[in-house]
């Protein structure tokens, strides 16, 4: 439709337009219209080639996400189950104060935090990791932002972010 009206538009100003065709006219005129309409129908073709597939599915697939922050190193691994991902979170605590207690509140987005309690908290010590139970089902794990670990050393009331990122092999670009 678009080639047809350009092709209207610009043949009315040539003197030899006679209801569509055109009479007399030289191959160089011909060359330059058929490249008018040439060009634009080839860089839309090559747009519309370049752009990404918006039915991308890496997400329902399993999936390692891992990130750290000053005193954490959290690893959280999706598996398949079904048409779902199960969560298992993994935590690693990197510091040298003894903890009293401690949550890890998983964040994903438009949903409630799941907030999982660090039963062994206490007995805690630099380098020492806790694989927690969790009952997530997700469909998606592109959909976890960040995870938010909270809780106190002593009297003290601490809050840490931490931000995980895809760490599967499947997710390493090519070489």
């Amino acid at each position: 439709m678009i080639p047809v009206l350009i092709w209207n538009k610009m043949l009315p100003a040539y003197p030899n337009y006679n209801k569509g065709k055109l009479r007399g006219t030289s191959n160089m005129l011909k060359t330059k219209l058929g490249l008018a309409l040439l060009v634009p129908v080839i860089a839309l073709t090559a747009l519309t080639a370049c752009t990404k597939n918006s039915a991308d599915d890496t997400g329902t697939r399993p999936a390692v996400l891992e990130g750290h922050s000053e005193h954490w190193k959290v690893k959280l691994e999706y598996k398949a189950s079904g048409s779902t991902l199960k969560e298992f979170p993994t935590i690693t605590y990197l510091g040298s104060e003894k903890l009293t207690d401690a949550t890890v509140n998983v964040v994903r987005n438009n949903q409630e935090p799941e907030v999982i309690p660090i039963a062994t908290a206490s007995e805690m010590v630099a380098g020492s990791s806790v694989s927690l139970s969790s009952s997530a089902q997700i469909k998606n794990w592109k959909d976890t932002k960040q995870v938010e670990v909270e809780g106190n050393i002593g009297e003290r009331h601490f809050k840490e972010y931490v931000y995980v990122e895809n760490k599967s092999p499947a997710a390493a670009p090519a070489k």
